[in-house]
């Protein structure tokens, strides 16, 4: 089973509640472990000697929708 949980907090540096999908299994209490997507925090590109920040990740809400083409399948989080 795929559960989002969009307002998890991961740890992606200085990231806040960026939001995370786990897999639990059924037949077994306290088994999920989180799905890897992104692990490296906020995008960031060099303009005039300084890194800019491409995209902010906190309080995203990633997970708020997960889809998965079945067992095993391909996984689609917005």
């Amino acid at each position: 089973m795929l559960i989002g949980a969009p307002r998890a907090q991961t740890s992606q540096n200085n990231i806040t509640r960026g939001g995370a999908v786990f897999r639990c299994r059924t037949d077994r209490l306290n088994s999920c472990q989180e799905v890897p997507f992104d692990s490296k925090g906020n995008g960031l590109r060099w303009n005039k000697n300084v890194y800019v920040e491409t995209e902010e990740k906190s309080n995203q809400w990633f997970g708020a929708t997960v889809k998965s083409s079945g067992e095993n399948g391909v996984i689609v989080v917005d």
